[in-house]
This record gives structure tokens, C-alpha cells and sequence, in this order.
């Protein structure tokens, strides 16, 4: 992506502790609820999906820490959740199924040594400009 047009980015780390998901949850909502074209039901969607996808990285990485970006385009919103789970990541499961439901693009990529990325991108609506105060 070229730098011209992204309009934000964020980066957490966690412990891969359950009681750090709501952390997610917050910065997500806190991140996205300020973009123009991104509705009430979407910020919750990607809230819902983060959150699904960090407990997933929780219980994949066996208490390893958990890396979180969020970059805001001026088309699209995604978040990339990368854990340090050795085994393969289950795209048929129900967290899986949950998480594609919610976003628009969802890809799971495997890391050369260890790990993977799960990335949800949700596009923005222009539709959706100035109807939110």
C-alpha cells in the first residue's frame, strides 16, 4: 500500500492472556468509531472479529504474546492479528466462520518458521459519510 493513501496505523502488543482481549476490543472501537465511512454494525463487526480472532492467537500461541495491527486506508479498514502457534490454523472452524461473516476479506497466512497472521479487512461505505454526528 502506498504511504499516500494510509490514513492511520496502530500497533499493540498483548500478553496472550484472555484478559487482554477486552483491551483489543477497546482500542479497535476507540480506532474506528472516529473513521466517517464506517457505520455503527461495522465498528462492531470488527470489534467482534478482533476479539475472535485474538482468542484464537491466545489459545494457538499457548501464552505467547500477540502482535495487533490496524491500518486504516482510505478504502478499507484491516486488522492483523499474528500469533506463535506451531500447529495449522483450522480455517473450517466456527471462529473462522465467525470472523468471515463479519468482514469483507479475511486471509490466514502461515509464517516461514512459526506462527501465522490472520487478516480481516472490512471496506468503508462512503455511503455512510456525514450521517453519523
Amino acid at each position: 500500500m502506498s504511504p499516500e493513501a494510509e490514513q492511520g496505523r496502530l500497533f499493540l502488543k498483548i500478553p496472550g492472556k484472555p484478559e487482554y482481549v477486552s483491551l483489543v476490543r477497546l482500542t479497535i472501537s476507540g480506532l474506528t468509531s472516529r473513521v466517517d465511512d464506517l457505520s455503527y454494525e461495522d465498528v462492531e463487526d470488527l470489534k467482534l472479529a478482533a476479539a475472535e480472532a485474538c482468542s484464537r492467537a491466545i489459545l494457538r500461541g499457548r501464552g505467547e504474546e500477540i502482535s495487533i495491527e490496524c491500518l486504516i486506508s482510505a478504502h478499507s479498514v484491516t486488522v492483523m492479528v499474528q500469533d506463535q502457534g506451531t500447529e495449522e490454523q483450522d480455517e473450517e472452524d466456527m471462529g473462522i466462520f465467525l470472523i468471515r461473516s463479519l468482514m469483507d476479506e479475511v486471509i490466514v497466512e502461515k509464517l516461514p518458521k512459526t506462527g501465522s497472521i490472520l487478516a480481516m479487512t472490512k471496506k468503508r461505505n462512503h455511503e455512510h459519510r456525514n450521517q453519523r454526528s
